[in-house]
């Protein structure tokens, strides 16, 4: 059917109303595969079926489309009661770069499930600079899981703007918050950064903190 292309979308979408879930859940994920936007109206009468499965593959599937029709379906189902359907609207908003699915997306980088917080913070990533100020935002969060995903996403976004907002962690109690803090910037590229980092380096005690100072200071040594 792949193959076939674009020819067998409009049977494929008849099909997806047929009382068999499995067949429903293939269907929708060839259909991910031939990425025809003409899909999307199909896709979007199943996206919140019963069955997960089914609501995986398609919202996974209007993202590989590339259409815009479907995004608020995909950020209603970043919200899904099933870890794996919120996965696959994660990855969906990250290729539709869906501005409203921003904070719903810096939310998950808390999630309870690992696979969620991992492709929420690829997706963020894919923002660039858009996606810096709701990470910013969420640092504070009591939610540890939320904010320390959000200093290694901040690190991969990458830049002056992200570093700068990786400072504001390195005076925090936390020393795993400090030392993901630290990696960031490591990754940022950012050498302005690096008298802030000497400077906290001085009184730093934790051995992984440290590490991490070290390594940035032999990254941007003068």
């Amino acid at each position: 059917l792949v193959k076939i292309g674009r020819a067998a979308v409009p049977d494929m979408v008849e099909a997806l109303t047929l009382d068999n879930d499995e067949l429903v859940s293939s269907l929708c994920n060839t259909l991910g595969e031939i990425k025809d936007s003409s899909a999307v109206p199909g896709l979007l009468g199943v996206v919140w079926h019963i069955d997960w499965r089914v609501r995986s593959e398609a919202v996974g599937a209007i993202g590989k489309t590339g259409s815009r029709r479907g995004d608020e379906a995909v950020i209603g189902r970043l919200s899904d009661s099933v870890e794996i359907v919120r996965k696959s609207a994660a990855v969906a908003s990250g290729m539709l770069l869906i501005d409203d699915a921003l904070p719903i997306l810096v939310h998950l980088l808390g999630d309870t499930f690992y696979g969620v917080r991992m492709v929420a913070s690829e997706a963020l990533v894919k923002f660039g600079p858009k996606a810096i100020k709701p990470i910013a935002d969420s640092l504070s969060s009591e939610n540890d899981l939320l904010g320390n995903l959000g200093c290694t996403t901040l690190g991969h976004i990458g830049g002056d703007s992200a570093a700068a907002v990786l400072k504001t962690q390195l005076q925090s109690k936390s020393p795993l918050r400090r030392a993901l803090a630290v990696e960031g910037i490591l990754l940022c590229n950012c050498p302005s950064a690096r008298t802030d980092i000497e400077l906290v380096g001085k009184t730093e005690t934790d051995p992984t903190v440290l590490y991490f100072i070290n390594k940035v200071l032999q990254k941007y040594a003068p």
